[in-house]
């Protein structure tokens, strides 16, 4: 088999013993493009695996690729503690943050270093697509300030 990753003009044959090995290779090679994350929140990027047999017949594959943001840089040397307090993020006393959303859950967390919001979706939306069912990862740099100063002083 003979395998090609294309995306977009971009294309590049890969060598590989199986179609399993090829996607993932495919699916890194997409990851690793130069794309713009500065919204702090998911993005679905799309490309097409082709395999080729000995006969020349081709098989092309849809290939969706999630692209989580980088965390922002927190203010603490240690990096974010990411947390889920009741008083900050609500939700039910026995699962701080979480709430049901179509077929899964989203989960609020604050880092309780910095402020900055952290919020997974385990049914998020792809916007170009509407395909439904998707795991996305946003961050929100500072929301929780001013809520995490009020607690520390018991306001």
């Amino acid at each position: 088999m003979k395998y090609e990753v294309r995306r977009g003009r971009a294309a590049l044959e890969i060598s590989a013993v199986s179609f399993e090995e090829a996607k993932e290779q495919a699916e890194q090679w997409i990851a690793d493009g130069d794309w713009d994350t500065s919204t702090g929140t998911t993005i679905w990027v799309r490309g097409y695996l082709s395999e080729t047999d000995d006969n020349g017949d081709e098989t092309s594959h849809p290939l969706q690729v999630a692209i989580d943001p980088p965390e922002p840089q927190c203010v603490h040397a240690g990096g974010h503690d990411w947390q889920a307090p009741h008083r900050i993020v609500g939700g039910s006393k026995e699962c701080p943050g979480v709430s049901n959303k179509g077929g899964g859950v989203s989960i609020q967390e604050v880092c309780v270093r910095c402020g900055c919001g952290k919020l997974t979706d385990t049914w998020a939306e792809n916007p170009e697509t509407g395909e439904q069912g998707l795991y996305s990862v946003s961050y929100q740099p500072g929301k929780y300030e001013e809520a995490l100063r009020a607690s520390s002083t018991g306001d």
